[in-house]
C-alpha cells in the first residue's frame, strides 16, 4: 500500500467533526466512514478487555476497506479511537481497562499501516469540559455543571487522559510519526492548524467554513436548554413523551426563545438570571475547579511540546475560546 495514511484519534470535542468533513469532502483523499472503525474497534475490545475471539480480527476490518483504493491520501478518524465515548461510557469502567484498550488500539493500527501518521488533538480542560456538557445538554441533560462534573467524574478523568494517549502513539508509532495540535491553533489561525497537518502528513487537507458543524451553544442558551430538559424529561416520565416529541418540543421553545427575546444578549442573560439554580454561566463552583485542575495534570507533559507554547498560559489559566 503506497497511500499516505493518516490516523486522526481524537480528542472528542476537539474540532474531530469538521476534520471529517472537511477530509469526506475533499477529492483527493480516501475518508474511511464510521462502519469499519466501529468493527474495528469492538473487534479490539473483544481480544484485548474481554478475552475473547472477535468475529473478525481487528487488522481484516481495515484492511479490505483501505487496500481498495487508489487514492495517495488516507484519512481515518474516529475521536473513539482514543478511549470509549461518553454514549459507552459503561463499556470500559476502569483506567485499568481503558489503558489496555488504548494500546490495544495503536498496536492494531500500526500493524495495520506501519507507515501510518497519527493526529491528536487536545484542548484546554476548562473549555473541554465546557463543550462537553453543551453537547450533553443539547441531548436532554437537565443537571448544571457541577452536577453533570459530578455525576461523570471517572468518565472526565479518563476521557482526557492526553499525556497517556501521547505516549501510548508515541511508543507504537514513533516520536516523528505523531502530531499534537492544540485546538486554540484552529481558532486563532486556521490555516496554520491546516498547513501544519499537510505539512506532517502530506494529506491534501485544506480550510473549509462551510463544513462546519455542531456549533456550541452559548451559555444563555444552555442554560435554559438545561432547565427545558428537567420539564420534558418530567413530561418523558410521567405523559409518556416520546423522543420525537420530545425533540419537537425543544425546537419549539428555542424558536420562542429567539423570537421572544430577539437574539439579544443581555435580555437572554437576564432571562437566565431569573431562572432558579443550575446552567453554566454562573460562578464557578469549587468542585468544577478541581475537577479543571485534575485534567490539567493529565496534559501536562503534552504541554512542552512547542506547538503548544503560546498556549501554555491558557491552559495553565483553565481558560479557553469556545470553537
Amino acid at each position: 500500500m503506497n497511500s499516505n495514511v493518516l490516523i486522526h484519534v481524537g480528542l472528542e470535542k476537539c474540532g474531530s467533526t469538521y476534520l471529517q468533513n472537511v477530509a469526506d469532502g475533499a477529492p483527493d483523499i480516501q475518508y474511511v466512514p464510521f462502519m469499519p472503525l466501529e468493527r474495528f474497534r469492538y473487534a479490539v475490545f473483544d481480544r484485548d478487555i474481554l478475552g475473547k475471539t472477535p468475529q473478525q480480527p481487528a487488522d481484516e476490518t481495515l484492511h479490505g476497506v483501505v487496500d481498495e483504493t487508489d487514492a495517495r491520501s488516507v484519512f481515518l478518524s474516529d475521536e473513539r479511537l482514543a478511549g470509549w465515548h461518553y454514549w459507552e461510557n459503561t463499556l470500559i469502567p476502569d483506567d485499568r481497562q481503558l489503558d489496555a484498550y488504548q494500546r490495544g488500539i495503536a498496536r492494531h493500527l500500526k500493524e495495520a499501516f506501519p507507515r501510518g501518521k497519527v493526529l491528536i488533538v487536545a484542548r484546554n480542560p476548562r473549555a473541554w469540559i465546557n463543550s462537553l456538557y453543551k453537547q450533553h445538554v443539547k441531548v436532554g441533560v437537565e443537571r448544571d455543571l457541577e452536577g453533570f462534573c459530578r455525576c461523570q467524574h471517572g468518565y472526565l478523568l479518563g476521557a482526557y487522559s492526553v499525556d497517556r494517549l501521547v505516549e501510548v502513539y508515541v511508543a507504537e508509532f514513533g516520536p516523528d510519526n505523531v502530531l499534537v495540535l492544540p485546538l486554540e491553533l484552529l481558532a486563532h489561525d486556521e490555516r496554520r492548524f491546516f498547513s501544519d497537518i499537510r505539512e506532517f502528513s502530506e494529506i491534501p487537507l485544506f480550510p473549509d467554513p462551510s463544513r462546519r458543524k455542531n456549533e456550541s451553544l452559548s451559555d444563555q442558551a444552555t442554560e435554559v436548554l438545561s432547565h427545558f430538559n428537567g420539564v420534558v424529561n418530567w413530561l418523558s416520565i410521567n405523559a409518556d413523551l416520546g423522543e420525537r416529541e420530545f425533540l419537537h418540543y425543544k425546537r419549539q421553545f428555542f424558536s420562542f426563545f429567539d423570537r421572544v427575546l430577539s437574539g439579544n444578549a443581555s435580555s437572554q442573560r437576564e432571562f437566565c438570571r431569573r431562572l432558579p439554580g443550575g446552567g453554566i454561566s454562573r460562578p464557578e463552583s469549587e468542585y468544577v475547579s478541581q475537577m479543571t485542575s485534575a485534567l490539567a495534570e493529565r496534559v501536562r507533559e503534552t504541554l512542552r511540546r512547542d506547538v503548544f507554547e503560546p498556549y501554555r498560559e491558557m491552559y495553565a489559566a483553565h481558560e479557553g475560546a469556545e470553537v
